[in-house]
């Protein structure tokens, strides 16, 4: 028997936070909320080291420890910003 619907065109649904059963929700959040901590934790103890590199004079791994930073807020910023909604 062969199916009345055309089982190639399935969509991909895409689902956002608000849509999600509410405990699973209320989890996701919990722990973008954890891991936007570990992120910001990370984000000072290199800048502690930037601190110390720069008050030493090892501009090696200065630069090191900057693109280190930068790559940790856009992590940051990803986690941080709200859900696009869908038009």
């Amino acid at each position: 028997m062969v199916p009345a619907h055309d089982v190639t065109s399935f969509k991909k649904s895409e689902v956002t936070a608000a849509e999600m059963n509410p405990v699973l929700s209320a989890e996701v959040n919990n722990l973008k909320g954890q891991f936007v901590g570990l992120v910001s934790g990370s984000i000072e103890s290199k800048l502690r080291t930037l601190e110390e590199s720069v008050r030493l004079g090892t501009v090696s791994t200065a630069l090191g420890t900057i693109e280190d930073l930068k790559n940790d807020v856009r992590v940051l910023r990803t986690y941080s910003e709200p859900p696009k909604k869908r038009k």
